[in-house]
């Protein structure tokens, strides 16, 4: 079963978080997990988790999977909508629809395009902060991606990187 209903949620900020003082950090055997709402906390806003899964219209989910991995996001898997289940690799002749990634304690998706079912906006900005600024921009370049210079702003020294959809994905560390 294809499935062409999911509808966009918010992509103007990747690693959106609603704030407040019920926002906890659980640190486990694992280590520290993404900041999440006590159950208390959901209820009183409505049930929401605090959590958000940007999800990036791009049209060649294959294409796109290897150039997010060369910017150092770990692949998660893709969705196979025929068989419903997550696979960790794509095997069919059909194109993907569908593949999940994750960075630091926040995950995002990317999402085939079809023309006529979905409002396609390209242009949006994404920010993802990374510990090491000048690290991950030898990174990125190294592995043979064109990005721009990098900037030093008073609130973040970043630089830029536009995929083959348009998608504007900015990297940056905040200063101290």
């Amino acid at each position: 079963m294809r499935s062409s209903s999911l509808l966009p949620v918010c992509a103007l900020v990747a690693a959106a978080v609603i704030v407040s003082e019920a926002l906890v950090t659980e640190v486990t055997a694992e280590g520290i997990s993404p900041n999440r709402r006590t159950p208390a906390a959901a209820n009183q806003h409505g049930g929401f988790t605090g959590e958000v899964l940007p999800v990036f219209y791009v049209t060649d989910v294959r294409r796109s999977v290897e150039f997010y991995g060369r910017l150092g996001f770990e692949f998660r898997h893709y969705f196979d909508y025929d068989e419903e289940r997550e696979v960790p690799e794509w095997t069919r002749a059909e194109r993907p629809i569908w593949a999940l990634f994750s960075a630091g304690g926040f995950e995002f998706a990317l999402h085939l395009t079809q023309s006529g079912d979905e409002l396609v906006v390209v242009g949006n900005r994404h920010y993802f902060l990374v510990e090491d600024i000048d690290a991950h921009y030898g990174m990125v370049t190294g592995r043979g991606i064109e990005a721009g210079p990098l900037i030093d702003r008073p609130w973040m020294r970043m630089f830029e990187v536009v995929d083959p959809d348009g998608h504007q994905l900015f990297f940056g560390t905040r200063p101290g």
